[in-house]
């Protein structure tokens, strides 16, 4: 989850799309059943199973976002969510509107009674209420930022680096997080990467795009430094706007990150800082890394080597600079309106956002952030039936069982391949509502002990979080083995995910909600929308990446080769035809990698 917004798809990255409304392609798969159901209903009420009010509401709900007076033979989509969009009109806040969306604002509104009331609450409960009213009524401004400056600011480029990584920045320079070793799945392993830059990579190709940045970057400067050298501030501004477009140049896409053997090199960490020299990686590892780690893992060379080569060019002072701006990037939107307005300006552009969001939306966001299962903890108790889990248990099961059925009629795998899909379809766990350690007071309660909130001082809370998070993920390191019973989403994000390297599926709590999930819904429903989330992150574990990994959550390649390179045929094919759709304007269709399964 992003640290300002939940985002709604696993999957989603921060790649700026333009405002659009989405009816919701459940609505879809369900509209055929649903006006049956509900004309049943109308006639039949005594012997038609959908007669509960949670099943009558979705099915009047459903039928009401029919656009009848559309022809379904000629436009299906419009006739099925016609009226759904008309209904339902994209807020000036956001960038687009789904069901899924509406899940998320009806579990804020339930959120915002519990950290605005007036309960009795744990000593842990208590810190998220804190922290949510420390944002409320938050003062904060250019001094505050000034402070943090003061003090990271002073150091070398790397240790500034090092600074920034950990209070969460994304410094546009060198990433560093721990995880699950991709080949030994078991241990917990170092990644070092590139850090994301302030704009998508392709972005850096359009004008007006890089004329907001390079705004932005001028207004945050004169809004923290204050001085009347104008001309100064706009010769910094211009240098760090020039030195982010070369970065630029040596990041790496996408798509070479999305192949995981690609994405693993591990290095002793003496031969990696002896390899690039001019990047001084060992003031980096000495901050960060604990004592005896002695290998890190590498998600791409070539982008380390073009590094060291351009930090030979690049002025060193430009360079530091381009990290407090990234600082002050990240913190912009905890400090004053002015602050906020600035960063809307570069919103409104790029990604189409047209006022600021609601502050107690924010606040509530920004809470579950950095103390998501403090939140949760009050929530499940009041609004997650525990009879649900049993339910999804039970379609997991059935889903699995549909799998592997269809997996025995694949003429074109091999049998040595089908039994190691076998092996890894049983394999897999899988996650539902929230993590056991919630219902564990003591366990619960150690999680937050060393997370220090006070209600009065919401930027010093702000800090207390990015570096409990930082610390926390650092930490991991010292660990023997992976923690198999550790959740990656807090339990109140509308969203689910699949982990290769656990070979597991997770379904939050907040997703198992109306219009996706109710006890009382007939499994006709239940199947036709989450069902359908289900299976697609079930099927991840065998799709174009997720297939690379086994039964254990290993990089280690299970296939047979003939029929490895069969499924890579199938897949280009497919690649080939969607990748050939164009929009009236020419304009590629399909923008994002396209999601390939191996189940024909």
């Amino acid at each position: 989850m992003q640290e300002d917004d939940l985002f709604l798809d696993a999957h989603n990255t921060s790649v700026s799309v333009p405002k659009f409304n989405l009816c919701n392609w459940k609505l879809i798969a369900l509209l055929l059943f649903t006006m049956n159901i509900f004309q049943a209903w109308l006639w039949f009420p005594a012997e038609y199973p959908c007669s509960t009010g949670p099943c009558l509401e979705l099915s009047l709900m459903l039928s009401k976002s029919i656009d009848r007076q559309i022809d379904p033979c000629e436009d299906f989509y419009q006739y099925v969510c016609g009226n759904w969009k008309k209904i339902h009109s994209i807020p000036d806040d956001e960038v687009r509107v789904s069901q899924l969306s509406l899940i998320e604002e009806n579990t804020f509104e339930s959120l915002h009674g519990m950290l605005s009331g007036k309960e009795s609450r744990s000593p842990e409960e208590l810190k998220a209420v804190h922290f949510y009213h420390s944002c409320m009524n938050a003062t904060t401004g250019t001094r505050d930022i000034l402070e943090l400056l003061a003090d990271i600011s002073n150091k070398s480029l790397m240790h500034l680096v090092s600074e920034s990584i950990l209070l969460g920045v994304d410094n546009g320079i060198v990433s560093v997080s721990v995880s699950a070793d991709s080949k030994n799945s078991s241990k917990y392993a170092m990644y070092v990467s590139q850090s994301s830059l302030s704009l998508p990579k392709k972005y850096f190709d359009e004008e007006v795009y890089l004329k907001a940045l390079e705004t932005k970057i001028f207004s945050f400067f004169r809004r923290v430094f204050n001085t009347t050298l104008e001309n100064e501030l706009r010769a910094k501004s211009k240098a760090v706007f020039e030195l982010e477009i070369k970065l630029s140049t040596i990041h790496r896409p996408r798509s070479d990150f999305e192949n995981p053997e690609k994405a693993y090199n591990r290095f002793q960490i003496q031969d990696l800082v002896e390899a690039f020299p001019n990047l001084h990686l060992g003031s980096l590892f000495e901050t960060l890394l604990p004592e005896g780690v002695s290998e890190v893992i590498v998600t791409s060379v070539d982008y380390l080597k073009d590094l060291n080569e351009i930090l030979l060019v690049l002025d060193p002072t430009s360079l530091r600079d381009y990290v407090v701006f990234r600082v002050i990037d990240s913190f912009a939107v905890h400090l004053s309106r002015d602050f906020q307005f600035e960063m809307l300006e570069f919103d409104k552009v790029v990604f189409g956002v047209g006022s600021l969001p609601d502050r107690s939306h924010s606040c509530i966001g920004r809470t579950s952030y950095y103390l998501g299962f403090a939140v949760a903890h009050m929530w499940i108790s009041t609004e997650f039936n525990v009879e649900s889990k049993l339910r999804i248990e039970t379609m997991i099961n059935e889903l699995r069982d549909s799998f592997q059925e269809g997996l025995g009629t694949l003429e074109w795998m091999d049998p040595i391949t089908k039994k190691h899909a076998l092996k890894k379809s049983n394999s897999m766990h899988h996650k539902i509502g929230y993590p056991e350690f919630l219902l564990d007071a003591s366990k619960f309660r150690a999680y937050y002990e060393k997370f220090q909130v006070k209600q009065d001082t919401y930027f010093e809370n702000v800090l207390n979080g990015r570096r409990f998070l930082s610390f926390g993920n650092l930490k991991l390191l010292l660990r023997d083995t992976v923690d198999r019973y550790e959740w990656s989403m807090i339990p109140t994000e509308v969203n689910a995910y699949y982990s290769p390297t656990a070979n597991e599926i997770v379904f939050p709590a907040a997703i198992l909600q109306p219009p996706l999930f109710h006890s009382d819904f007939p499994f006709q429903f239940t199947y036709g929308s989450i069902g359908s989330i289900i299976g697609h992150e079930y099927l991840h574990a065998f799709d174009d990446s997720g297939s690379k990994f086994d039964q254990y959550g290993n990089l280690n390649n299970w296939w047979q080769n003939d029929t490895l390179n069969e499924f890579k045929l199938k897949t280009d094919c497919l690649v080939n035809h969607y990748s050939k759709f164009r929009t009236a304007a020419g304009q590629s269709v399909v923008s994002i990698r396209i999601i390939l399964y191996f189940h024909y």
